[in-house]
């Protein structure tokens, strides 16, 4: 996925360089350069938020599919970028040859451009068949870590189906035999299903049942400190008003 993740990243980064390039090397066609865009951040989005919910059998033919096609358009693009340089060095290149570089080029995008298409298309089909909705906070400044709709959160319990060692390995860590206390830190890329984990440590009945304090708390890049602690010394509990009993 990490994978797919950068080359998406490296060619909506060479896109930009061109764009705001003041002598670009390649003249790009608007549409073209919109389509990829839209392309791009559609997919990032879905490698991003969405990844996780799916089957092993649909992600993997996905990720490699994404990733090969981020990086046969930044060929193309890097490819005529070269042809643009031998020609402007030589002295019989004809306006014939450069407007049939430059046709070709146009239809080398086109023909990503297309690939792309196709598995966006095929993305939307998957998440409409696996029934994930987009919950309107998931991007929204009020909570950029994310918050999820009950129906995206039944699929990120479906999600864990592969990953129960390390679920596992989580809740003996936190309701073993240990009197101190346990920090867990989950770490790693955006995307690779950190957030998914927690929940599902957070909600699992073995949680609930031991533990007399929960309390989920969501820390943004903005935060307030004051309504974060308030947050974690006043939680839900299972009786209000008491705080004693593990924590």
């Amino acid at each position: 996925m990490a994978t797919a993740y950068a080359a998406l990243v490296s060619l909506m980064h060479i896109i930009e360089q061109i764009q705001h390039h003041p002598h670009p090397p390649v003249c790009l066609d608007k549409e073209q350069v919109q389509s990829l865009q839209e392309n791009v951040a559609f997919l990032q989005d879905f490698l991003e938020y969405y990844h996780t919910l799916i089957s092993q059998e649909y992600e993997d033919g996905l990720v490699v599919r994404i990733a090969d096609a981020a990086h046969a358009t930044e060929d193309v693009i890097e490819n005529h970028i070269v042809d643009q340089i031998l020609d402007d060095q030589s002295t019989t290149t004809s306006r014939e040859n450069i407007s049939s570089i430059d046709y070709q080029f146009y239809q080398d995008l086109q023909k990503v451009i297309a690939d792309m298409d196709l598995i966006k298309k095929q993305v939307i089909e998957i998440k409409e068949k696996i029934g994930i909705v987009q919950d309107p906070q998931l991007h929204g400044n009020s909570n950029p870590a994310g918050s999820l709709s009950s129906s995206t959160l039944q699929g990120h319990k479906q999600a864990m189906i592969g990953r129960d060692d390390v679920l596992n390995e989580i809740m003996d860590k936190l309701t073993g035999q240990q009197s101190d206390c346990r920090i867990i830190p989950i770490v790693g890329m955006g995307g690779i299903g950190k957030t998914t984990l927690a929940r599902n440590v957070y909600e699992n009945p073995l949680t609930v049942e031991y533990f007399d304090i929960c309390a989920w708390v969501t820390v943004s890049q903005e935060y307030n400190t004051r309504e974060i602690l308030l947050e974690l010394v006043c939680p839900k509990t299972k009786e209000k008003g008491s705080f004693e009993g593990n924590t």
